[in-house]
């Protein structure tokens, strides 16, 4: 496949170039820290935790339409989310 962006850096104002479906942790951070969060699937609620913010400052969107993604670097998704999602981790 080729690829003109291949030798581009990746930046984080970048798109990304990895990506997974993900799975809400209150607990544990995303490894690595995603991007962004890209909503796949509509749902009430997006609970999320900026990289800066501290243990326990959420931010709660919602309703989240598909096709939402977040501002913000993030580095966990709370279990209250009942939207599907991928995560942007490069």
């Amino acid at each position: 496949m080729s690829d003109p962006f291949a030798n581009n850096a990746t930046t984080p104002l970048s798109f990304g170039t990895v990506g997974k479906i993900g799975v809400p942790d209150n607990d544990n951070d995303i490894d690595p820290v995603a991007k962004a969060i890209h909503v796949t699937g509509a749902g009430t609620t997006l609970k999320v935790l900026p990289v800066g913010n501290a243990d326990g400052a959420w931010i709660t969107i919602g309703p989240v339409p598909v096709g939402y993604t977040t501002p913000w670097r993030i580095r966990r998704v709370h279990t209250d989310t009942d939207c599907t999602y991928a995560e942007v981790t490069g």
